[in-house]
């Protein structure tokens, strides 16, 4: 794990950004703080949704970790996080297209 770190570490140095050329109104925009400076407004709503929908799973995974000790079927929950991980690792480059393209679809309406 740490080889993998530091390998992206190493990466992360290697590569080269190149400058941008900012005009005179962009500049002006970036002057003070302002909270749109440092959040993208159109991305609060969803935020939101996904901070509660990621609360509610952290809750329904602390409290599996403690009611399977409890009740002596560790090996089965440890399957469930198992199962779980495989499903979302392969499911999850065919919801995001699923949802990019809803977005379009959404998004000429």
């Amino acid at each position: 794990m740490i080889f993998v770190a530091a390998f992206g570490l190493v990466i992360a140095a290697l590569l080269s950004v190149g400058k941008k050329k900012l005009t005179g109104e962009q500049l002006v925009e970036m002057k003070g703080y302002k909270f749109n400076n440092f959040f993208e407004v159109k991305v609060i709503p969803i935020a939101i949704v996904c901070a509660v929908i990621y609360f509610c799973y952290s809750s329904t995974i602390a409290f599996l970790t403690v009611y399977s000790k409890e009740i002596n079927l560790v090996d089965a929950a440890s399957f469930f996080f198992i199962v779980y991980a495989i499903v979302i690792f392969f499911s999850r480059p065919f919801i995001g297209r699923l949802f990019d393209i809803l977005f379009i679809v959404w998004e000429k309406c």
